[in-house]
């Protein structure tokens, strides 16, 4: 599958076992897994979800999305100017820490410094 690296919700963690046995079933390598903590709302008070953006003034999704179902419409990044870079900083400190205190990287940098045992 040339999937290498998982990094996902610490929510997925109880079928981590069941999705080890999937790539042995189908004898298939393994990738590396990591489970990363839950993204709260501002609050901290419960999982941030993807309804909670619009409500608490800031997007969830990278481009605007419209809900098939509803039609609601829920802006993205892409819409409230949010560069690229930015975004790709962004996602790389939800759960990761390089341990020093640069704040911004470039994406060279981040795939320099990335390490998942941090």
């Amino acid at each position: 599958m040339e999937i290498t690296h998982v990094i996902r919700g610490e929510e997925w963690l109880p079928s981590l076992a069941l999705h080890y046995q999937l790539y042995q079933a189908f004898e298939w390598e393994a990738p590396e897994f990591a489970h990363l903590p839950l993204i709260l709302k501002p609050t901290g008070k419960g999982k941030l979800s993807k309804r909670d953006g619009d409500k608490l003034g800031f997007p969830v999704f990278p481009l605007e999305w419209k809900d098939p179902k509803t039609g609601e419409i829920s802006r993205g990044y892409k819409e409230d100017g949010y560069f690229p870079e930015a975004m790709v900083n962004f996602l790389a400190f939800l759960g990761w820490n390089p341990g020093t205190e640069q704040e911004i990287f470039s994406l060279n940098e981040l795939i320099e410094a990335f390490d998942l045992e941090r």
